[in-house]
């Protein structure tokens, strides 16, 4: 360093030059400078979702929250854990050391969670283990408004516009926010279940009975049923077939269904004498 500033000292002119080179070099470094919102970094921090939709919070951190983070609490390297417990949902956020491989602690949690999935209530949708990925945050948000019922302006934002968007170059995800979607209301009579001696969850059973599609085989002629009016296809025999055996009869009795708007996407209807095919929406 001494003789360098010698050197400076002795030789004016080189010092400017070399000064000179420093200052031209990082002006134009710092023009070609990329800036990102969100810098690619790849922390090692796992999250596990599960949703069990309609289950309390309390239920929740019981019988999802709590077995997921005693099968995950057992992997190397674990740095923090912790989880959030709301209604239906369950979200465990694991947090390793920074030696820790991103990759490698992903299949790690993968393979714990897999020794618990048995575990879990069977109305619990399949667990979804994802890595943190500051890359995937939405970097645009489209607001679709229209002079028409909030069911009109659902279907068009997923059947168009959102299909306009997708073939894009560069665009990973598209999701819908917020909107109507189609379901089948159920109305149980309080009064009918007590005659029948069933609870709410008979009920529900009863219509995961005959939410099902089994092959059928291929029917030769025609194929006709006495449903109340309704013609079946010949994919739907199976579930005819479910309908009038499962001893769904009292549903038809004790609860009654209605097209609207909202979660569930597929329900049956059958009553004591007569029976439907299972309505599909979609």
């Amino acid at each position: 360093m001494q003789k360098l500033a010698e050197i400076c000292v002795r030789r004016p002119v080189f010092a400017t030059m070399l000064i000179l080179s420093l200052t031209v070099v990082g002006v134009f470094s710092f023009r070609s400078l990329g800036v990102d919102l969100f810098p690619k970094i790849d922390l090692p921090t796992i999250t596990v979702s599960v949703i069990n939709p309609g289950a309390s919070p309390q239920e929740i951190e019981t019988e999802i929250t709590d077995k997921v983070e005693g099968a995950v609490n057992t992997i190397s390297g674990i740095d923090e854990l912790r989880s959030t417990s709301v209604e239906g949902v369950s979200q465990v956020f694991i947090s390793f050391v920074l030696e820790k491989n991103a990759d490698v602690a992903a299949q790690e949690v993968r393979n714990k969670i897999e020794l618990i999935v048995n575990e879990l209530p069977e109305t619990a949708e399949a667990p979804i283990v994802q890595k943190l990925d500051t890359d995937a945050t939405p970097v645009l948000r489209i607001a679709v408004s229209a002079p028409r019922s909030l069911r009109e302006v659902t279907d068009m934002a997923d059947k168009q516009i959102k299909r306009q968007i997708e073939p894009i170059s560069g665009v990973g995800n598209v999701e819908i926010v917020g909107g109507r979607q189609r379901e089948i209301e159920v109305w149980v009579d309080p009064d009918k279940m007590r005659a029948f001696n069933i609870s709410a969850a008979d009920v529900a059973n009863a219509v995961k009975a005959q939410n099902m599609e089994l092959p059928g085989g291929r029917p030769r002629g025609s194929l006709e049923c006495d449903g109340d009016g309704f013609g079946v296809p010949s994919c739907s025999l199976a579930c005819a077939t479910a309908c009038c055996t499962c001893g769904a009869g009292i549903l038809g009795s004790a609860a009654r269904g209605k097209a609207g708007w909202g979660g569930f996407r597929s329900i049956g209807t059958s009553s004591s004498q007569k029976s439907s095919y299972l309505a599909r929406v979609e």
